[in-house]
């Protein structure tokens, strides 16, 4: 909220960035605690598809924001997307406030010297930077290339990608848990964790490389790798939901902020298709290292335990 305000009255670039900061600072725990209550609330077998409904609700955000912001650039002032987000974090604070108990938690950093974190971070991580190649570029390409100069029309370009990760999570997690029940039927009842991650396996071998090299504009998957990753990452360290996803979550938004950086200047530099063939390329060693922890990620869990709780987590 506060940060929110203070980017609207900023004056200077070096404001507008430090109160961004502050602003995201505060946005950035709304994701892992969503996923600590999922944890605490869905027994195994359903965790994947809640977590599905749970990120395509997170992901309207991102659907709808560029047009409402493009609308509020174009026919007033960009300060007034901040004041709405104001308002927006106000009524969050007031229920959460009301609704919320204290509670302890141990520190997260340890969790950064698992292999299987610091693997699933770079899944994420490499995933989504097929949509940053794409997304952050999208005035200096689609808006020069066909003569698009009002905001709105360029934030409607981010509609597909959004909309196509709204359906896809929900769909992305539901195959997971369904993988899960199959391969728990089999073995009377035991599990093992890794299964969930071939839920991803459609969408990070075919789904997401293609999506750069086709343009990109049609419905986007990145969410078919994240949904059951996300999962999966509660599943084995179901104690700590909360601190493992927030590992994930400042792994993943460190390396965006320093490879977003590069983006509009490599386009500028090489061209439009061979960053995307790099950022598909990319995505397939996204892939690689998802295949690496379905057949090993029961090993390194044995090699280094932080924690795991690979039992029955209902």
């Amino acid at each position: 909220m506060l940060g929110s305000l203070r980017v609207a009255f900023s004056m200077t670039v070096q404001q507008l960035l430090f109160w961004r900061f502050v602003q995201s600072f505060g946005a950035g725990a709304g994701l892992s605690v969503g996923i600590a209550v999922i944890s605490d609330v869905f027994k195994v077998e359903e965790r994947g598809t809640a977590m599905g409904i749970s990120m395509a609700a997170q992901l309207i955000g991102p659907a709808i924001g560029p047009v409402y912001g493009g609308f509020a650039t174009h026919d007033a002032s960009w300060r007034v997307m901040q004041y709405a987000f104001a308002i927006a974090s106000t009524a969050s604070f007031l229920p959460i406030l009301a609704l919320s108990q204290r509670q302890v938690t141990r520190t997260p950093s340890g969790f950064c010297r698992a292999q299987i974190v610091l693997i699933i971070c770079a899944i994420g991580a490499i995933t989504l930077i097929t949509d940053f190649a794409l997304w952050v570029p999208l005035p200096f390409t689609v808006g020069e290339r066909y003569g698009i100069h009002n905001e709105a029309w360029v934030g409607a370009c981010f509609l597909p990608s959004g909309l196509g990760n709204i359906i896809g999570a929900r769909i992305a997690g539901r195959i997971s848990d369904n993988i899960v029940k199959r391969k728990r039927e089999k073995g009377d009842g035991a599990w093992t964790p890794e299964n969930r991650l071939r839920g991803s396996e459609l969408g990070s071998l075919f789904l997401v490389p293609l999506s750069p090299l086709l343009s990109g504009f049609a419905t986007r998957y990145i969410v078919f790798v994240l949904t059951p990753c996300a999962t999966y990452m509660v599943d084995i360290l179901y104690a700590h939901s909360v601190e493992v996803v927030a590992v994930e979550d400042g792994f993943r938004a460190l390396l965006l902020s320093i490879i977003t950086t590069a983006i509009v200047p490599s386009i500028n530099t090489i061209a439009v298709l061979p960053i995307d063939t790099l950022t598909a390329i990319f995505a397939l060693v996204a892939y690689g290292l998802l295949r690496f922890l379905i057949h090993y990620g029961a090993r390194l869990r044995a090699w280094k335990d932080v924690g795991y709780s690979t039992a029955n987590n209902n």
